[in-house]
């Protein structure tokens, strides 16, 4: 399906004709080669059709994107399990691995949370630790292992993360005395 003398114009070309599991199977083969890019894959986030999909093929995309560990590639792999797993119609259980590594990587882990992605990280969050409540320590401890290291964070911050490590402090009152754990 996808040619190199295409290759400019194949990915506006899926934004305008939509996406089936046949299309997002080709997509994959040419983001393997190179034809396609990680921002062709945000009409999984914008399409109608995305919630008519094979859920295994999302998720081969998410392990894609995270195989590529580079930050254009996990913010829409971010963007895309938002819009998958967080709509409200979607009755998709979340992939509690792919989901996690996901969500601990530690590009998102800057200020550039207190933007969209940052929505979209504790929306999906929150969402993942309804269903995983026993993860919730282990990204506790993470976000605090970060928050340590931001020298521009205050307590009182209303980010993403301070809601999150609030919400799971919460939950297991050990952590709100340090007993849990402790930044060094």
């Amino acid at each position: 399906m996808f040619e190199d003398k295409f290759k400019k114009i194949v990915g506006q070309l899926i934004w305008r004709t939509g996406v089936n599991n046949n299309i997002l199977k080709q997509m994959l083969v040419a983001y393997a080669k190179g034809i396609l890019s990680t921002k062709d894959f945000l009409v999984l986030r914008f399409s109608k059709d995305t919630k008519n999909l094979d859920q295994r093929l999302v998720e081969d995309v998410l392990s894609d994107m995270l195989d590529r560990n580079v930050k254009d590639a996990l913010f829409v792999a971010l963007e895309i399990a938002n819009s998958f797993y967080c709509d409200k119609d979607a009755s998709r259980q979340i992939p509690k691995d792919l989901i996690f590594e996901l969500l601990t990587k530690s590009d998102f882990f800057t200020d550039r949370l207190e933007t969209m992605q940052g929505y979209y990280w504790g929306k999906l969050t929150e969402k993942y630790l309804d269903i995983y409540p026993e993860r919730d320590v282990e990204l506790f401890k993470l976000i605090m292992t970060h928050l340590g290291n931001w020298r521009f964070m205050c307590l009182k911050s209303n980010s993403t993360f301070h809601s999150v490590a609030a919400r799971v402090a919460k939950k297991n009152p050990k952590m709100r005395h340090g007993r849990l754990f402790r930044i060094s």
